[in-house]
């Protein structure tokens, strides 16, 4: 068709005759406005790195700033991918597909990470864990989904991509890294009777140890 690839103009399928009437009316007043040119304007001109800016203000309204923060590690994670790996600095959403998408999740997961960002401290990781991952999926999906409800694209390209959630059994052995046998043989000693002579083994002693045992803060 003559007008397959012309930006301006909307293909709405097979519609009843009376809706096509009705859109058809509204569509050449909107052009007649300048509404259609505007929107694809402002379509054009809204770059990723923006867009991202004003929907982390408007979630910084909206969530707890511990939230906050990882949300802002995440849109910065894919910032920096789109500069860095892509060579797509200052692109606009509309650049954004969902291979593009889909890379940045296989880049998260298999790209070597410092921790905490303390290089000097601990070695590289194999790649962000993928609960980290997972969570940056679902954040750019909600910051595209509002880029879709504002008519800035038209479809989300993290609509389709899938995030593994850790497995139960990881999210054990990153938390309790001590096999039941262990964990009592460490609690014993903490719960023997009060004497002047084991004034470290008191009973309430027990609950102390156990909450280092299954937290990540460790005995030192």
């Amino acid at each position: 068709m003559w007008f397959q690839d012309d930006p301006f103009i909307e293909v709405w399928g097979t519609i009843p005759f009376a809706e096509a009437e009705r859109k058809a009316k509204r569509y050449n007043l909107d052009l007649a406005d300048g509404c259609i040119l505007r929107k694809e304007a402002e379509k054009r001109k809204t770059t990723c790195e923006v867009f991202s800016s004003k929907w982390l203000r408007k979630k910084q309204a909206e969530i707890e700033h511990s939230s906050y923060t990882r949300y802002r590690a995440a849109v910065d994670n894919f910032l920096s991918f789109l500069a860095v790996e892509q060579n797509m600095a200052g692109c606009q959403l509309i650049d954004i597909d969902y291979a593009v998408a889909d890379d940045f999740k296989t880049h998260r997961r298999t790209t070597p990470i410092a921790p905490n960002g303390r290089k000097h401290l601990r070695k590289l990781k194999d790649g962000a864990a993928k609960s980290t991952v997972h969570f940056e999926v679902s954040t750019l999906t909600q910051m595209f989904d509002e880029a879709v409800a504002r008519s800035l694209i038209e479809e989300n390209p993290f609509a389709n991509v899938k995030a593994a959630k850790p497995k139960m059994r990881e999210i054990v052995a990153k938390h309790h890294p001590l096999s039941s046998e262990e964990e009592k043989a460490l609690l014993c000693p903490c719960a023997r009777p009060f004497t002047s002579y084991s004034s470290a083994f008191r009973p309430q002693n027990a609950a102390t140890m156990y909450f280092l045992i299954t937290t990540e803060v460790g005995v030192v």
